[in-house]
């Protein structure tokens, strides 16, 4: 009979194992599962940001290609073209040259070498 017992014994322990491996099986796939609708509740909402992020792009996109279509049918002459040209792209101002005006009174030359005093050792006399 002791036989019997061992074996009712092996076959109890073996039941419980088995069912306590079945669940801890099934909460891993339950806990899977909230994770997987996690991430994909999240992807969803990434997906509708970028979605209306695209949108938001192709309505701007259509609206820049309309200015330019109108801006090209407006404009047919080179006249037309070199008046708006400034307004589209920066040019650089052109460089004017002023003249300086000529002093009153003639100045005394400067020494040779480019220096106010003179051979004296004095300052030339500089009046303008």
């Amino acid at each position: 009979m002791p036989t019997r017992l061992w074996l009712r014994l092996i076959e109890v322990l073996i039941t419980v194992a088995l069912a306590a491996i079945v669940v801890a099986a099934w909460r891993s796939d339950r806990r899977d599962r909230a994770q997987l609708a996690t991430d994909l509740a999240s992807a969803k909402q990434a997906l509708a940001q970028l979605d209306a992020r695209q949108h938001e792009r192709d309505t701007q996109l259509a609206q820049t290609l309309a200015t330019l279509g109108a801006e090209k049918r407006s404009v047919t002459t080179a006249a037309q073209i070199i008046r708006a040209l400034p307004q589209q792209i920066p040019l650089p101002v052109p460089i004017t040259l002023q003249a300086p005006n000529p002093p009153s009174q003639p100045q005394k030359p400067d020494c040779s070498s480019g220096s106010p005093i003179s051979a004296t050792g004095r300052i030339a006399d500089l009046r303008a």
